[in-house]
């Protein structure tokens, strides 16, 4: 891989609060390692995932997913990420709509991620909230 540029996008920004959140509104592409692009497209409330109503649907089961880079998997195809795979299951398995809304966002800790849920994750009433914590830094993170 060495001499192949990688055209890193852009798509966090800085929050006084939460540190680095993803971007709303943002559409790009983003290379990866396995000299792919992949387009990746943060929604109006910060998600790299597909614009979702405030109010729950009736008789939906919605799922609000915290995490960091692992959870967020930007650099997956959506049809391979959490939630879409989640999604899928849990729909088919209980026979009703299951909503995953991932908050995850690369680099942050357990603390941020606690505030996102605060600030933004719960205005979405989730019925169920999803803490992913990779141990490969998530502790280093909240030191």
């Amino acid at each position: 891989m060495a001499g192949v540029p990688l055209r890193e996008a852009r798509v966090l920004c800085f929050d006084p609060i939460l540190g680095n959140v993803d971007c709303p509104g943002i559409e790009a592409q983003l290379d990866n390692q396995y000299q792919s692009t992949l387009p990746v497209r943060i929604n109006p409330d910060g998600m790299a995932a597909r614009d979702y109503p405030r109010a729950k649907p009736p008789g939906t089961i919605r799922v609000a997913l915290l995490g960091d880079s692992v959870t967020a998997s930007l650099y997956l195809a959506p049809n391979e990420k959490f939630e879409q795979l989640w999604e899928r299951s849990l729909s088919s398995r209980l026979g009703r709509p299951v909503e995953v809304l991932n908050f995850a966002v690369d680099g942050q800790g357990t603390w941020e991620q606690l505030q996102l849920f605060h600030l933004r994750a719960r205005h979405f009433q989730p019925d169920y909230v999803v803490l992913a914590f990779f141990w490969g830094n998530d502790v280093w993170n909240n030191e």
